[in-house]
Formats: C-alpha cells, structure tokens, sequence
C-alpha cells in the first residue's frame, strides 16, 4: 500500500521501521522512538546527543533553519549544541549561487549558536524538483542534568514559553506565501513570516534544564 505524503505515521513507523532496528549497545541510553526526536548515548564522563532532521520545504532560508531545528532537538535533552554535519541534495542544473548561499546560511545559524560544522555531502541528484538538506547535530550534556521527552509525569505543568503553531505557520507562510497573500491580506501573512525570529528553543531549553525541575522538554517543530 503506497504511503500518503508527509511524515509517516506512528502506526507505520511500529510496524515498517522499528521492528528492523536491532540496538546491542547498553550504552544507548536513549533510542529511536515516536516522539523522540534525539538519541542519548552515556560516555564515561558525559551524554552524548545526537539528532538528525531534513528540510523539505521550499524555503528562503533551508540552509539556516536546518541549523535550527537539529540544535532545539539537541536542546531539549538538556545538551548544549555544539556540532553540525549537513548534507545538500541539489537539482538538476542548480547555479553555484544558489549552492554558496546554502553555505552562506548554515554558517550564519552555526555562528549563531556557536557551533562547528563538522562534516556532510553536496550532490546533484537526478529527479529532484527542489533542494532538499538533511542534517545532524550532536551535543554534550552532565550525567546528572538531562531529560528525554518521554520524562513527563501525571501531575506536571506544562511551561509554553512562545507560541502554540510557530514553525508551522512559519513554513506555510514561506512556502505559499503568493497565495495566502491573496487569501488573507500582506499583513497577517507578513506577520507569520516574523515568527523565524521565535523558532529557536536552544536559550530558552538550556535556562529550563539550569534551573532545574523539568521532567521533559520538546520544541516547536512541526506545531
């Protein structure tokens, strides 16, 4: 049975994706899972955190915002985001512009968190309509001060610290922005387009896991 477009879901990925996961290593602390968007790996004296996540959409700035989603994941276990691999996968008669200005933006995130680009591939696909970028970031966190989404517990209160639907509505904003101009008015959509400004969690998870009390965290991504 073919699968709808978008991401798959929980069902699909218990039955087609899990059960082929086989994970030997008990210093996995933290592995694939729904709702997880990072792992947690114990080394002898820290956590190590790792997260991958793609850029799909026809973005203004795909090279920037994949800096930023991979480092809330990474934020949101309690781990400061410290390293980043991207991989580009490019159209079909691509100008080099285009390529120097994806590198242009993942440098900008990347100096905007203070991290280093570690590693990654470019290549010209076949068959792609668009640009499509998949990313990693990996972290460090204490032994004793990290959590998993998973952590939440009966009882907890729930600490929203922006806005219900921003990336979403980002995205939308973005990727149909001609039409949704046409629909709803320069104004709103202009202002959707402001919400950028508000995707990053990586301030604001790290203040949470320093402060203490926080059973779980996740990011906006998707909401």
């Amino acid at each position: 049975m073919p699968l709808p477009t978008g991401k798959v879901n929980p069902y699909e990925l218990a039955k087609l994706i899990f059960p082929h996961l086989e994970l030997d290593d008990d210093r996995v602390v933290v592995g694939p899972d729904v709702g997880l968007d990072a792992a947690v790996i114990e080394l002898p004296e820290k956590m190590l955190v790792l997260s991958s996540d793609p850029i799909t959409g026809n973005l203004r700035d795909p090279g920037w915002l994949s800096v930023h989603v991979n480092a809330n994941d990474v934020a949101t276990i309690g781990a400061e985001p410290e390293w980043f691999l991207v991989n580009f996968f490019l159209p079909e008669g691509v100008e080099e512009e285009r390529v120097e200005e994806l590198a242009k933006q993942v440098s900008r995130a990347c100096e905007e968190l203070g991290v280093s680009v570690v590693g990654g591939h470019t290549e010209v696909t076949p068959g792609l309509g668009r640009i499509l970028i998949s990313g990693a970031m990996i972290g460090e966190a204490p032994k004793d001060r990290w959590v998993s989404a998973a952590g939440a517990k009966p009882g907890d209160k729930i600490i929203l610290t922006k806005g219900v639907g921003i990336e979403g509505t980002f995205i939308l904003a973005v990727d149909r922005e001609k039409e949704l101009k046409k629909a709803l008015g320069e104004d709103l959509v202009n202002r959707a387009m402001e919400f950028r400004e508000k995707l990053s969690v990586v301030k604001d998870a790290l203040t949470a896991i320093k402060t203490g009390g926080v059973n779980a965290m996740h990011d906006p991504t998707e909401g």
